[in-house]
């Protein structure tokens, strides 16, 4: 049998005083107002299921509810309480949702684009 290697123990002091990161972009509001058109990325929990859904809002009816159109097949109702989105309800709780803000970068007329950030364009 061979001979085990001892352990090491080594002790690491926590700063708790390190700078915390920043977001690069501020949280999007839960007040936002839906509107026809406009791509989400939406994160729902349904009981213990969480999903990632990204879509177009195709429809709104009555302002109660609101499609989002996420392939050929698939649609996702949202409720809403005027033009904005409900966040939890009996059967699904929104635990992120984000304002997807395409753009064609052929569009752009800074030549130096392909080496900014994203949030920079």
């Amino acid at each position: 049998m061979k001979d085990k290697l001892p352990i090491q123990e080594i002790d690491v002091d926590i700063d708790e005083d390190m700078n915390i990161l920043e977001p690069i972009q501020e949280e999007i509001p839960e007040d936002t107002e839906i509107e026809l058109g406009m791509m989400m990325l939406v994160m729902i929990q349904i009981k213990e299921d969480i999903d990632s859904y990204v879509g177009t809002i195709t429809d709104i009816q009555e302002n109660e509810i609101a499609v989002l159109n996420v392939d050929e097949k698939t649609n996702k109702l949202f409720v809403l309480n005027g033009t904005q989105l409900v966040m939890k309800t009996d059967t699904y709780e929104i635990i992120d949702h984000e304002i997807v803000k395409p753009f064609d970068v052929t569009e752009m007329k800074d030549k130096d684009v392909d080496k900014k950030l994203t949030k920079d364009v």
